[in-house]
């Protein structure tokens, strides 16, 4: 244990990061969130996926009942960033921040 070889570097970047995130989260969400359809329930401050589930299901039982059509649209999103103008995307990030 005495040969300073043995023991692994420590990274802190992680740190610098979590606090740059939370700082970007504190200053974007209160612009961008009154600009999301009310619809939307992910990754959103006070609402979950049960929630959204249990709304889907009442819509859907609701629309049964009165006989109407009901109608779900699903997206997947996965590779949905890998082929984004990333430059773009900043760019529209920042006119929206700046509005």
């Amino acid at each position: 244990m005495d040969d300073p070889r043995s023991y692994r570097q420590i990274s802190l970047l992680c740190v610098p990061y979590k606090l740059l995130e939370r700082l970007l989260l504190f200053r974007l969400e209160p612009l961008v969130d009154p600009q999301l359809p009310t619809q939307q329930g992910g990754f959103r401050r006070g609402r979950c996926t049960v929630q959204q589930v249990v709304k889907l299901t009442s819509d859907l039982e609701e629309s049964y009942e009165e006989r109407r059509n009901g109608g779900l649209v699903l997206v997947d999103l996965t590779a949905a960033f890998d082929t984004v103008w990333h430059q773009g995307l900043a760019l529209k990030l920042l006119q929206t921040i700046s509005d």
